[in-house]
């Protein structure tokens, strides 16, 4: 299953996301967070569509690079996050 097309946004009460007006999720934190904490989680889960997106033209600008041994690393950690972003991956 894919994941609800972006953009999303962070509606007025600084914790639903929607996308079209329809709400794709609600950002809550623990007990102890405090407000600014919850919608600061909202922003961040609200760009998740944008970061994925990011991220995957990031490895298809950096396909056809020549790379060092250090770049291989990151290049693996996108990719985990992009197939865990899909479904496709362990969770970490």
């Amino acid at each position: 299953m894919s994941h609800t097309k972006g953009p999303w946004t962070v509606e007025k009460d600084g914790f639903s996301l929607t996308m079209a007006g329809q709400v794709v999720a609600t950002a809550i934190s623990p007990d102890y967070a405090g407000i600014e904490e919850q919608r600061a989680n909202a922003r961040l889960i609200a760009q998740a569509p944008a970061l994925l997106e990011a991220c995957k033209r990031a490895l298809e600008d950096l396909g056809n690079v020549m790379l060092s041994p250090g770049w291989v690393i990151d290049i693996d950690y996108l990719l985990k996050a992009i197939a865990q972003a899909e479904g496709k991956g362990e969770e970490r």
